[in-house]
């Protein structure tokens, strides 16, 4: 009988590996980019920033195909934790961007504190529905 693998286990994997991969080279790039920007003239500043889109379009698919070859169980949880995770930070937005039109203090974040927020609740969500369904 030939050794097989779970298609599920093999698709968690390749989807870590190619997770870790895009994040070095959007790591690298963030580098390339501080480490130059005083030097480069802006075409090329702006270069670097939309070269960050090519890794971040390949962890979007990557996550994609993930969610398309894993089995019901995994599929069901990545999905709840998604919309769960969507949600909150959609809310947490909401509110605090009705504490910041009150004009007492509160600073503007920046942008990326939303992705921050959504992929913090997302691992959080997660690691809970795992723990619920197992």
């Amino acid at each position: 009988m030939p050794n097989t693998v779970n298609p599920t286990t093999q698709a968690r994997s390749r989807h870590r590996s190619e997770t870790i991969i895009s994040m070095l080279i959007i790591v690298a790039i963030s580098e390339c980019d501080s480490l130059t920007g005083h030097v480069l003239s802006e075409r090329w500043q702006i270069a670097f920033n939309l070269a960050l889109m090519v890794p971040l379009l390949f962890m979007f698919f990557t996550s994609v195909r993930y969610i398309l070859r894993t089995d019901e169980l995994n599929r069901k949880i990545r999905i709840e934790s998604l919309a769960i995770a969507g949600g909150m930070t959609a809310l947490i937005a909401a509110i605090y961007m009705l504490l910041e039109c009150m004009s007492i203090g509160f600073p503007r974040p920046h942008a990326a504190w939303t992705l921050f927020t959504f992929l913090f609740i997302d691992l959080i969500v997660t690691l809970l529905l795992r723990r619920r369904y197992k």
